[in-house]
């Protein structure tokens, strides 16, 4: 009776997998390998994902939805990811501008009295995120004004390297004709 309600509640590629078996203790024993074989290779799949995903230019809130998207897609499902190994996979996908946040957060975590959410974690980064960009921007704007400078300076110095090339040349015009008479 198990047999036969097993047979017609599987799909077809798992009753291939277990249309060999002669009883149902080979046939539930078989199926628990082939489902930890799927569970395994989903679970690798999404390690792989979390430890790769690096921030680059998403802000904080989208890198971290992406981060916790990967543990709660439903492919994911049965992949237990604590929100300590969770925060870890962010901190390391996190560039190195972030170290000083990083330094902070991951000595909360290791703090056994209070650790941090990753929610906690998350405004944390969303609050350093504006001091990075004001600092970048600051950045940009010395790097844009010494680049125009430099190009000022260089185009005077052409103009001057040119006028003493115009200047030079009439003098010598002038010592030839002095020379002549």
């Amino acid at each position: 009776m198990l047999v036969n309600w097993l047979l017609s509640s599987i799909s077809e590629s798992m009753f291939i997998v277990i249309s060999k078996c002669l009883y149902f203790v080979d046939m539930w024993i078989t199926l628990e390998k082939e489902f930890l074989i799927e569970s395994r290779t989903k679970t690798l799949h999404v390690k792989y994902l979390l430890q790769n995903t690096k921030k680059d230019n998403l802000s904080i809130h989208d890198y971290f939805v992406k981060m916790k998207g990967f543990i709660e897609n439903p492919l994911a499902s049965g992949i237990i990811v604590m929100d300590e190994e969770l925060m870890n996979y962010i901190m390391d996908g996190l560039s190195s501008k972030y170290d000083v946040v990083v330094v902070n957060i991951t000595t909360c975590l290791e703090s056994r009295l209070d650790p941090l959410t990753v929610q906690e974690a998350q405004i944390i980064l969303q609050k350093y995120e504006p001091r990075l960009e004001k600092e970048n921007l600051a950045m940009n704007s010395m790097i844009n004004n010494e680049f125009h400078g430099s190009l000022v300076h260089l185009a005077n110095i052409s103009t001057d390297m040119t006028n003493k090339k115009y200047q030079n040349k009439q003098s010598d015009q002038l010592q030839f004709k002095a020379g002549q008479s």
